[in-house]
């Protein structure tokens, strides 16, 4: 999601992060469409597993967009450009929550009048998933100021700053979320939601000061694949624990420890496996935010289309993999057409500001 302002010249390894991010994202997603849909009295420990195992794998979804957008703009400075591109995300985001709206007013029947759809898309409520653009346009603004830190630190003074911020914002949401360790002591919470800064400064402590392809090592990358599915594992225990019968974040969410140790080890894997340069992984990692974005329109699509196929909810987990590869298809073909069309319209609105200047 990253990559409307990332630098222009990237790790080929960063395009495999997003584009495994992105696919994360639809995939965690199905956790959120498919297990309110079952009942409760059909809801079994096996089920309860299932989705606290698809829920651990693929939740470092978000913090690996952070982190990899501290890996490529931590050189980023203020200029009338970088604006520019902030402006242009803003409106690809309204491109996608218009053609949302216009494939729901078709396939559902959804109306609303165009205050409504003002309203709905100055509060991100068009779309649900658009929390994250909310997010990260505001980050974008500071993204320079934060640069300006970097560029200034030790190795020393930034490894610091990192372990600060994980006590203050990775360890109270791990202690609080979970009800075995929360009944003996809260930590204060405050500050949880600099989780965006804590995953943009260990992208960028990656980036200028190790070089993340060098992890050849035999025994340092399975040391780091144990970190990774150790750190998994714990996650998945501590949701299946807690589990009501549905499960999920009971580790923390994206702040927690348990969860930076998985996503940054994750980073670390797939930048230190992937390496060759792919076409199609780079055009599809351009893609990223839009499919998020479009993603959303899919799901109320394709979950109620299988559904009305197969009848009972909890059937649904056999075609998981199939359904969201499908949805992931469809929305990185919207999501290429929603690009163009922001592509074209901001070429002929600078030509048109070039021509009066």
């Amino acid at each position: 999601m990253s990559q409307q302002l990332a630098l222009t010249k990237r790790n080929p390894s960063i395009d495999y992060v997003k584009v495994w991010a992105s696919f994360s994202v639809i995939s965690i997603h199905f956790r959120l469409n498919v297990q309110e849909m079952i009942p409760i009295e059909t809801f079994g420990k096996w089920t309860s597993l299932f989705f606290s195992v698809i829920y651990q794998i693929f939740i470092p979804c978000v913090p690996l967009f952070l982190i990899a957008t501290g890996y490529l703009m931590h050189r980023k400075t203020y200029s009338l450009k970088y604006y520019i591109t902030i402006l242009k995300l803003f409106s690809l985001y309204v491109l996608c929550s218009l053609v949302t709206y216009g494939i729901m007013r078709y396939y559902a029947g959804t109306a609303l009048s165009m205050k409504e759809i003002i309203y709905s898309i100055e509060r991100f409520q068009l779309i649900p998933y658009s929390w994250y653009v909310e997010m990260y346009i505001g980050f974008a603004i500071i993204i320079p100021l934060i640069n300006i830190f970097i560029q200034r630190t030790t190795q020393k003074e930034l490894g610091y700053l990192i372990i600060s911020l994980m006590i203050i914002s990775s360890i109270p949401p791990f202690i609080n979320s979970n009800p075995q360790l929360n009944r003996f002591f809260y930590l204060p919470s405050f500050w949880i939601s600099l989780y965006p800064i804590l995953y943009y400064l260990i992208g960028a402590l990656l980036h200028k000061y190790y070089d993340v392809q060098t992890i050849r090592h035999r025994k340092r990358s399975f040391s780091i694949l144990a970190v990774h599915i150790s750190s998994t594992l714990i996650g998945i225990y501590i949701n299946f624990a807690n589990a009501d019968p549905t499960a999920g974040a009971s580790e923390g969410g994206y702040p927690s420890i348990i969860v930076v140790i998985q996503s940054v080890s994750l980073f670390l894997l797939i930048t230190s496996l992937f390496k060759k340069e792919s076409r199609l992984v780079a055009s599809v990692s351009k893609l990223t935010l839009s499919i998020y974005l479009m993603s959303y329109v899919v799901d109320q699509i394709i979950y109620p289309y299988f559904l009305s196929k197969i009848g009972q909810p909890e059937s649904l987990l056999v075609y998981m993999t199939l359904i969201s590869s499908i949805i992931f298809t469809l929305s990185t073909l919207l999501a290429s057409l929603v690009q163009q069309i922001n592509t074209l319209s901001w070429f002929y609105i600078e030509k048109i500001l070039k021509a009066l200047s």
